[in-house]
């Protein structure tokens, strides 16, 4: 955990960021995803970093162990346990890595290119690629190899020896950030838009509000990132979006309070994009997708109550009678994107492209007449792309 990668580099290799993550929390994503129960980090004693991935690891159910010398495995590892291998530096893909170790195997990959990137050749054509699995009871073989050897690189030569199975990675699976050593702070920071573009995913939508939120997320990502809260600051930014909504709607500004939604959605993709990136190395808390439902409805509910203050505005009919059609064009919302013959989903889901067609409505005095026609196009729309006859 201590290595410096580069001579003379302050930060270990362990502890270099690339999307406000350590390298060592980027592959507890790695162990996570393939179901590890124990984690083990050798090094000399305990840093503040070290801390902090003891208290993720035991958050997440597995158990955490610190050795300063790997002849200590023997004591945690026993002969019919499975152990995975990191390789210091090493930054992989957590689904890429579990889609290519299903059991004890040695990933290598061309020897030339690898070499230039930082991982270690092992014969004349190929090189480690820095994750192995091998059974536990190679682990006794450390025992005839000096302490002070690269723990990495002798369990992998231990596996040749013994005629593990090699893998190639695919050429794809290890393009990009994909598939990287990482020897130091340079490095990670020249990554890190790479990284956070294909953590992000694919681009699925061209519309508006979605494309000005991962536009966002490439600009502000790394810096709301890095800041540990970065997901956070995005959620208060959307209520605080809301809260100018609100008060814009309160006093009669409708086309002010519908920009103010249309800003508040794109900053709510925004939280979205920042959670999913984190979710990259920390998991995928159901408390995090609870959060991000919740402030969905609350989004939603907000719209309503808008739209239903500035519809009722001057109107001598009862309030429960302006409530109904918003009501139903937020509900058509949430149920047209659902249909699985319905394409580019996110057009519809993308409430910056209502909020802004409020807002239009708002300055010309249609609001209510607005809603109503695309509550009943939104009905009509889902009732034409359903599928299977009617019965």
């Amino acid at each position: 955990m201590m290595d410096d990668g580069s001579s003379g580099q302050a930060v270990p290799r362990a502890f270099l960021r690339i999307g406000g993550a350590t390298l060592a929390q980027h592959q507890l994503g790695v162990a996570r995803a393939l179901g590890c129960q124990h984690l083990v980090c050798l090094a000399a004693g305990m840093v503040p970093e070290l801390i902090a991935l003891q208290h993720e690891v035991e958050a997440s159910g597995m158990k955490f162990h610190i050795l300063a010398d790997a002849r200590g495995l023997s004591a945690i590892v026993a002969a019919g346990d499975e152990l995975l291998v990191l390789s210091a530096g090493l930054l992989a893909d957590p689904e890429t890595v579990a889609s290519l170790i299903e059991r004890p195997v040695v990933l290598v990959q061309p020897a030339e290119a690898a070499a230039e990137a930082g991982f270690e050749r092992i014969d004349l054509n190929y090189a480690c690629a820095g994750a192995i699995l091998i059974a536990g009871n190679l682990v006794e073989g450390l025992h005839d190899i000096p302490s002070d050897c690269d723990v990495a690189s002798a369990l992998t030569r231990l596996a040749l020896q013994q005629g593990v199975l090699r893998l190639e990675v695919p050429a794809g699976k290890r393009a990009g950030t994909r598939w990287r050593m990482v020897e130091n702070e340079s490095q990670a920071h020249a990554i890190e838009n790479e990284w956070l573009n294909h953590a992000l995913g694919p681009r699925q939508s061209k519309s508006p509000g979605f494309f000005l939120a991962r536009t966002a997320a490439l600009t502000l990502g790394p810096s709301l990132l890095h800041s540990g809260n970065g997901g956070s600051v995005a959620a208060l930014s959307v209520l605080a979006g809301l809260a100018i909504a609100l008060g814009a709607g309160w006093i009669g500004m409708g086309a002010l309070a519908f920009l103010a939604c249309a800003i508040a959605w794109v900053l709510f993709e925004l939280h979205r994009l920042l959670g999913k990136v984190e979710q990259q190395f920390s998991g995928s808390p159901v408390s995090a997708l609870v959060r991000l439902d919740a402030l969905g409805w609350l989004y939603d509910c907000a719209v309503v109550l808008l739209l239903t203050w500035l519809s009722s505005r001057g109107a001598g009919t009862p309030l429960a009678e302006h409530v109904f059609a918003p009501i139903m064009l937020i509900l058509m919302l949430r149920i047209a994107p659902h249909n699985p013959r319905a394409s580019q989903t996110n057009w519809i889901k993308d409430r910056a492209i209502l909020a802004t067609a409020l807002a239009v409505a708002a300055i010309l005095g249609t609001i209510p007449l607005v809603v109503q026609i695309l509550a009943v196009g939104l009905a009509v729309a889902a009732i034409a792309l359903r599928t299977g006859p009617t019965k």
